[in-house]
Order: structure tokens, then sequence, then C-alpha cells
């Protein structure tokens, strides 16, 4: 096993397991948009990282999209990737569904772009007009 698969399983493991300490400020800390520009290599490498962290998360019962989502960016973030945490909700067939991916350059990473469009992000949402679908 490669070290940085091992460094990946380490941060997934972490993440799943102090998830629900986590307050606001540092969930807003990978919600808000870094500075930094994205070059050229690093869309493949940040598809490699969500890979690797989709293959580890699998063993990690309990790891679901939300911990992967963020062992990603704060993996890809300390590649200096200005990678950002999306959170959104949609209502199919009458029930409520959230998901949690990640971002690089305002665009998915390791997402269908397609299947995202019905999910409206939280952070985008207006607190005085009610979500509707």
């Amino acid at each position: 096993m490669s070290r940085q698969l091992l460094r990946t399983g380490w941060v997934v493991l972490h993440t799943r397991l102090t998830l629900q300490r986590w307050r606001g400020p540092q969930l807003r800390a990978l919600m808000d948009a870094p500075a930094g520009v994205v070059a050229a290599a690093m869309p493949a490498r940040a598809h490699a990282v969500l890979r690797d962290v989709q293959r580890i998360g699998a063993w990690i019962p309990g790891t679901r999209c939300f911990a992967r989502a963020v062992a990603s960016v704060r993996l890809l973030r300390a590649e200096a990737m200005p990678a950002r945490l999306r959170l959104g909700v949609r209502r199919a067939h009458g029930v409520v569904q959230a998901h949690a991916w990640v971002e690089l350059d305002a665009h998915p990473v390791g997402e269908d772009a397609a299947a995202l469009r019905d999910f409206a992000p939280l952070q985008d949402a207006h607190p005085a007009q009610p979500w509707q679908r």
C-alpha cells in the first residue's frame, strides 16, 4: 500500500470519527472558497484523491458522502488546491435528500454535474425565502 493511500486512509478515518464534534466555524472554513488558482494538473490529481477517498471510505462503516467530502477537501487543501465543500438539498418524490460534494474552481470533482443540478446549495439559500421544489 502506498504512503499516499495510507495518509488518505488516516484522514478519512479521522474525519469520520471526529465530525460529530466539529462546529460551525470549522465546517464554514471548508465551505468558503479559498484563494488560489487552479493549475492545469490539479483536476487530474483531485480526481485521484477523491477516488482514493471513495475506495477507503467503502471500508469504514458509516462513511457517507459528508465524511468523504470533508476528508477530500482536507486532503486537497493540504496539497494547495483551492477545494470547497458544498452541501445541498433536494426534494425527490416527497422526500428531502441531502448530499455533500467537492468543488474545485466552482466545478464538481468526481460527481456528475447534471446529477447535482437538482440540489439547492445550502449556503446559497436565502433565509427569507423558504426552499421549495
